[in-house]
């Protein structure tokens, strides 16, 4: 009964708000709020696909036609820059692309924000990358295509939000990562999801996202690949030679998530720290989770930042060892060996370098189907397994260590993640035509 008293209201909430809706898309505004969304979608599946798509082909109609095309790119860490390679493109069209670097509320101290602002700042300038900070005097809406990294825009300032960008803006969300954990269907669930007017995603994630809601059927997710991933098909990238027993360790931050609990750096951080010391013959790359300082904090891991700083200050101290920040880096997965991790993204991401990838298993990690095969080609550890892990470390030291997975990650990566030869172009490709670019092959190589 609660229920069906429930469904009568939002029925006579969407009738309101329809002349509202009418008035604001003659005017090329959006909604007033999110609720409106969530009511049409919810009540009325069918009838907001179809609208919804009517207005992004419109809104590609009008772009194509139209010259001095302005681009925003909306980022507020380095660490998820997942579009090198398109925005090169687009600069080399001739569309203006500016980054806009803002804040990003996820609970951290004002001073972890904005050292995060100012690493992502630096990041630009040190890459030659047009950008701005964001203000109040930001005007989002003096853009044509707005392009967001991230789908957790309600943690964005008021001012990019989604419900603040006129519906004659063309949106879309390029994701940062793979998700290859059971949680999909909460990412999949989110509101945002059903208003960009393009996902550019991957055919595997599509599936799933598909599996998650039948009536949306995300109308709006299209195969290109991840863009992040074009490096590797690039046949002018940089040669970077393997370094001799050099490990990439990368733990994740999500110790205690409610949604997620992959992380298993609790257990072993004091560890991983005394084998770069034992072992000094192997190079380590230190690379933490941009958000693992303010998990590690809520844990009780460190009991303050300066705490945390001092133990990534012990890691740079050491002649053999190196700490990681920085957004591209894709040159770390060329030096090293092999990955020592327990991020799933990751781990499909490192499938592009088919090397070892040892991954640090907890009782509560969840992976779907995809992911399930994807770690069946990684080998598994526990977290607090330090002898086994130490096992390892040493074989990789003294060269005795075999692969015999590599064929395994081999299959599963053309089976999931081989997008370029599947579509026959990059991601970037791709995206450039559905954004109203003109594109010429460029020679690809794999």
């Amino acid at each position: 009964m609660k229920k069906f008293i429930k469904w009568i209201l939002n029925l006579i909430y969407t009738i309101c708000c329809l002349p509202f809706y009418w008035i604001y898309k003659l005017s090329g505004k959006t909604f007033i709020k999110y609720r409106f969304f969530n009511v049409i979608i919810k009540l009325f599946p069918n009838f907001y696909c179809k609208m919804a798509t009517k207005n992004t082909n419109k809104i590609s109609r009008k772009l194509k036609a139209k010259p001095n095309k302005k681009v925003a790119i909306l980022l507020w860490d380095d660490s998820i820059w997942s579009i090198n390679e398109l925005y090169q493109e687009l600069k080399q069209k001739g569309l203006s692309s500016t980054i806009i670097i803002h804040d990003f509320n996820d609970g951290t101290s004002k001073e972890m924000r904005e050292n995060r602002i100012k690493k992502t700042k630096d990041f630009c300038e040190q890459n030659g990358f047009n950008y701005i900070i964001n203000n109040k005097k930001v005007n989002i809406n003096s853009y044509d295509i707005i392009l967001f990294l991230s789908p957790y825009e309600t943690n964005f300032p008021k001012n990019l939000r989604l419900n603040h960008i006129k519906t004659n803006k063309l949106t879309a969300y390029i994701p940062y990562g793979f998700f290859l954990s059971k949680i999909d269907y909460l990412v999949f669930e989110m509101l945002s999801l059903h208003l960009f007017n393009y996902i550019f995603d991957i055919q595997y994630s599509i599936d799933l996202a598909k599996k998650t809601n039948k009536l949306l059927n995300y109308f709006n997710r299209v195969d290109v690949g991840y863009p992040k991933m074009d490096y590797f098909f690039d046949s002018e990238k940089p040669e970077i030679a393997v370094e001799r027993n050099c490990i990439l360790y990368a733990p994740h931050h999500s110790i205690f998530d409610l949604g997620q609990q992959y992380s298993t750096f609790d257990k072993n951080y004091s560890f991983f720290l005394e084998m770069a010391k034992k072992y000094k013959n192997i190079h380590w790359i230190f690379r933490p989770h941009p958000v693992l300082a303010r998990t590690t904090i809520q844990k009780g891991v460190f009991q303050s930042y300066d705490e945390y700083l001092n133990y990534i200050e012990e890691w740079k101290n050491l002649e053999n060892a190196e700490v990681s920040s920085k957004g591209n880096y894709f040159s770390e997965f060329d030096r090293s060996v092999c990955m020592i991790l327990d991020s799933e993204s990751f781990v499909a991401e490192y499938y592009y370098e088919n090397k070892p990838i040892v991954f640090l298993r907890r009782d509560s990690q969840r992976f779907n189907s995809i992911g399930q095969e994807l770690i069946y080609g990684t080998y598994e550890i526990e977290g607090d397994n330090y002898e086994a892990l130490e096992r390892f470390i040493k074989a990789i030291d003294d060269g005795s260590f075999v692969d015999d997975k590599k064929e395994i990650r081999e299959q599963a990566f053309n089976r999931y993640l081989n997008y370029y030869e599947k579509n026959q172009k990059t991601a970037s490709q791709s995206i450039l035509n559905y954004l109203g670019v003109d594109y010429e092959d460029k020679k690809i190589i794999y």
